[in-house]
């Protein structure tokens, strides 16, 4: 089945995430390091205060080397206030994103080999530190299923 791929500039204003830290290697994470967080935070998420999308998980991604990454699975908070034990707390800047929806049926790496191509074909660059990548989900969707659907957002320099 054909996709039409397309990737859309969108920008979104500063906010705020609480969420669980998880740090490995990218081994780590195709072995299920991440899945395990985001199903931990689904089960907690009744515990953060002022969630804004009840229905949404963010995986934040911010490289650290070349082998390694940290990522936050987290959701968007009106406001930061007391921050449940083992999570953390933080802002997101105002971004222009690259956005794509991945569907199921498509390869991973190639939804994200194709975003960074159209990248940089339209004559734009990825932040080149701080955040690498955020992904939407639904708060309800099963972390261990097989090829998920899910938003790709890429931030830009300026």
């Amino acid at each position: 089945m054909n996709v039409l791929k397309e990737v859309v500039l969108k920008e979104r204003e500063a906010f705020h995430v609480v969420g669980l830290k998880w740090e490995g290697t990218f081994a780590e994470a195709a072995a299920g390091g991440i899945k395990e967080v985001q199903k931990q935070l689904q089960q907690r998420v009744t515990e953060i205060n002022h969630v804004r999308k009840r229905n949404q998980l963010l995986g934040l991604s911010y490289h650290m080397t070349s082998t390694g990454f940290t990522h936050y699975a987290a959701v968007q908070a009106e406001a930061v206030g007391c921050v449940p034990e083992g999570m953390y707390s933080f802002s997101i800047p105002h971004l222009t994103y690259a956005i794509y929806d991945h569907h199921a049926n498509e390869n991973i790496e190639e939804s994200y080999k194709y975003v960074y191509n159209w990248i940089k074909q339209n004559g734009h660059k990825p932040l080149s530190d701080g955040l690498t990548h955020l992904e939407l989900y639904p708060m309800s969707r099963d972390p261990y299923a097989p090829n998920p659907q899910f938003t790709i957002l890429i931030p830009l320099a300026d």
